[in-house]
């Protein structure tokens, strides 16, 4: 009787187990199936799921203005009207030396400091503002006759071109007055505050002519040191 009684619960040990086991691996993804849960079921367990990254600029690529998806945040105006603004990633090395950029947005100034290597040039201030705005910059020269500065605007630069496809948040313009305003009065105020009150600042177009903006009716004589934008309004 006894072997009979030890046999039986033998056999009752033989099937729990692996019902058992099976219960264990409910949790695991078949063959093939991802293991890493959705967003919404690791938000729920109060997990941090921001994984957003910057992506690495060099700033003497001439392709390191291109906003990737990463940098690309949309807004919503008061109107109802979204936007797309530009977020400016992190300068990987940036150097040791600072400057202060100063950029003009509509109705104040506001600064950035910004670090470089090496010796201070006008192209890298202009790709510092570049970047910090995401204005396109593009110049087919730039003369330096003593302490006058002169820049030659290439036809592909937003002033020409008008808005950049993301404007950086907290520079954003909404006309081409107040656009070519923040870039020719922010190179210039930039310019002069970094390299010294003495210089003085031209512009001219990709020729080296008068500067002629179309799209605001604004001529700017290209031997005339410039003050404002709105000084040729």
């Amino acid at each position: 009787m006894k072997s009979t009684r030890a046999l039986a619960v033998l056999l009752t040990m033989c099937l729990i187990l692996p019902l058992a086991g099976c219960s264990r691996m409910e949790d695991v993804p078949s063959a093939g199936a991802s293991g890493t849960r959705t967003t919404t079921a690791a938000a729920a367990d109060g997990e941090n799921t921001d994984k957003g990254t910057s992506r690495a600029i060099d700033v003497n690529d001439e392709a390191s203005y291109d906003v990737s998806e990463d940098n690309a945040n949309t807004g919503v105006l008061s109107s109802g009207e979204s936007v797309e603004y530009y977020v400016p990633a992190a300068v990987p090395n940036p150097g040791n030396r600072t400057v202060t950029l100063y950029i003009w947005s509509v109705d104040t100034w506001k600064t950035v400091q910004w670090k470089y290597r090496d010796n201070l040039t006008v192209q890298k201030l202009l790709e510092a503002l570049a970047h910090m705005t995401n204005w396109e910059l593009s110049t087919s020269a730039i003369k330096l006759n003593e302490q006058k500065v002169t820049i030659w605007w290439n036809e592909k630069s937003s002033l020409y071109t008008g808005f950049p496809a993301r404007q950086n948040k907290e520079y954003i313009v909404f006309s081409r007055e107040d656009l070519d305003a923040s870039i020719l009065d922010s190179v210039k105020k930039t310019i002069t505050e970094n390299l010294g009150p003495s210089y003085t600042v031209c512009y001219a177009n990709t020729n080296g002519n008068d500067l002629v903006l179309k799209d605001v009716n604004v001529t700017i004589p290209k031997d005339e040191p410039f003050s404002s934008f709105w000084d040729y309004t």
